[in-house]
């Protein structure tokens, strides 16, 4: 079984959706969705996940993580 080498979280500028400005607004006052990671130690990505507003903390889009593999 491969180990997971990264899990990671980064955050992609939009352009806001209309009335959603607080949700979409970051620690850098930019708008942006948030893209989550995972890569094995041979650097093959295994799961990318995009879209989350970036205001939801990266603990809250790693449990969504887990709930979706479940699904």
């Amino acid at each position: 079984m491969d180990t997971i080498e990264a899990i990671d979280c980064c955050h992609i500028n939009i352009t806001v959706p209309a009335g959603q400005h607080d949700s979409y607004l970051d620690r850098k006052f930019n708008y942006s969705v948030v893209l989550q990671g995972i890569c094995t130690s041979q650097k093959i990505y295994t799961n990318i996940f995009v879209g989350f507003p970036c205001a939801a903390h990266d603990s809250k889009i790693s449990n969504i993580q887990t709930l979706i593999k479940t699904v």
